[in-house]
């Protein structure tokens, strides 16, 4: 018997033993209980919020339940979300550049939108933006046909006052912006901030904030007059500022008070989602709360 011992065998003897051991560590994780189950209500909350909104994603969707009590992770909502997306129409999420956080700088910029006054008679409106970039808070908005630099500096007339404590404005190299515009900002407390030229991505915050305008509200509206696209506006930018989340934020500009929990039973009955712009979007919270 000693003669048919090897040092082979022993290796051999080793080797299996091994392979028994993490067979065994293999077979104890597949019959743990491993994550939880979501529920099919929340599964359905995930849907609405889907099928509800014209723009929003997985992270978006998370940031909602998380806001509502649910504790769910953000892999399963995407999950969930693929398998959603598998019977409805995809709407993914395009990805915005970031900036370099500064509390205390303000941006401003212009972007454009047409009415209709007639049949086939368009007018061309200017809206005028101005955002902070702490918490992406639209402070002051306006529209006109004609865009001057006596007006711009209107703007600022209505909205900064002696106790804001903002230090620099950045903007682009409109013209519309530059000499006494520029001039100005300092007896508003401000310091001229302006891009390089063909630059967009050095004033990203407004640039996506009006990339967000341009998805969330013009693609999907047809303004009959000015006082429709100001109606919309003031609308959309309410829902930007207190309901909507923002992903660099985890919560909207201004802030909201998360839910502790969902009420323990009749999850979908208890939901309420409130209506924005006609349905254009919605903000989810519960009916029982305070």
């Amino acid at each position: 018997m000693l003669k048919n011992f090897r040092p082979e065998l022993v290796i051999e003897v080793f080797n299996k033993r091994f392979k028994l051991y993490w067979k065994m560590i293999s077979m104890s994780h597949i019959n743990s209980p491993g994550r939880p189950p979501i529920s099919a209500e929340v599964t359905a909350v995930i849907k609405k919020m889907y099928l509800e909104n014209i723009k929003i994603g997985g992270l978006r969707i998370y940031m909602n339940l998380k806001y509502l009590g649910f504790k769910v992770s953000l892999s399963t909502v995407y999950r969930k979300l693929r398998e959603i997306k598998k019977n409805y129409p995809d709407q993914q999420s395009q990805h915005w550049k970031t900036f370099l956080y500064n509390s205390k700088t303000v941006a401003m910029d212009f972007l454009t939108v047409s009415i209709e006054i007639s049949r086939d008679v368009f007018r061309e409106m200017f809206i005028f933006i101005i955002i902070e970039h702490g918490q992406r808070k639209v402070l002051h908005y306006n529209c006109t046909t004609n865009p001057s630099q006596e007006w711009v500096i209107q703007q600022f007339r209505n909205t900064f006052n002696d106790t804001h404590s903002y230090e620099y404005m950045v903007h682009d190299r409109d013209a519309t912006f530059m000499h006494r515009v520029k001039d100005v900002l300092p007896q508003f407390g401000l310091a001229s901030s302006p891009t390089a030229p063909r630059s967009p991505w050095q004033n990203a915050f407004v640039e996506s904030f009006n990339g967000t305008l341009r998805r969330e509200l013009f693609k999907h509206i047809i303004f009959k007059d000015e006082f429709h696209l100001r109606s919309a506006l003031s609308e959309y930018i309410d829902f930007y500022n207190h309901s909507r989340m923002h992903s660099g934020l985890m919560d909207s500009p201004v802030g909201m008070e998360h839910y502790a929990k969902p009420p323990p039973k009749n999850i979908l009955k208890n939901l309420r989602s409130t209506p924005v712009l006609n349905g254009l979007h919605h903000v989810y919270s519960w009916k029982d709360a305070a």
